[in-house]
């Protein structure tokens, strides 16, 4: 394959600048077709630039969030949002609690006033979710709406819409939830 850079510095007639999108086929053609790169060079360098913007990370493997009281989390994340315990981690009172969300990604838990730590956490965005039944989501919202007292007073709220589930966690985290 032609290189990256190659092909960049053609394209520029000098250095090459930061990556960007790729160029497209109809640029890469024009190139070839003015005689001043060869077809399968360009061609090389249009997927060497795809390979590139498609980086070097594979999958997302955690996300760290900081929580105000660890049987407040265990109530919203495990109980009312569906979340499961990692049996590989020890879960020793006071120390992070590891959730699995699907088989390989994670959602680690640090409670940290009751660790002397930090404040909880409240992400400026929200944080998407992909649930097997949007129909058992919402009978497990109902149900700590209606009978956790924990959760009672917090920020826990939700929203149900025809495709989609928001909801809040009780620190004020949103998270949007789809089939």
């Amino acid at each position: 394959r032609a290189s990256t850079a190659a092909f960049a510095s053609v394209r520029t007639g000098g250095a090459p600048p930061f990556p960007s999108s790729p160029p497209s086929t109809a640029v890469a053609s024009t190139m070839a077709l003015s005689g001043s790169v060869p077809l399968a060079e360009v061609e090389a360098a249009v997927l060497a630039l795809r390979d590139a913007a498609a980086g070097d990370v594979v999958r997302f493997e955690h996300v760290n969030l900081v929580v105000g009281s660890r049987a407040l989390a265990n109530a919203f994340y495990v109980t009312t949002l569906g979340l499961t315990r990692d049996p590989r981690r020890p879960d020793a009172e006071g120390s992070t609690m590891w959730l699995n969300v699907g088989s390989s990604q994670q959602l680690h838990l640090e409670v940290g006033p009751e660790r002397g730590g930090l404040a909880p956490q409240v992400c400026s965005g929200a944080l998407g979710l992909c649930v097997s039944s949007l129909g058992g989501l919402r009978e497990r919202l109902e149900r700590a709406r209606e009978e956790c007292p924990l959760l009672q007073g917090t920020l826990f709220d939700y929203q149900v819409t025809p495709t989609r589930i928001l909801v809040r966690c009780p620190w004020g985290n949103l998270f949007i939830c789809y089939p």
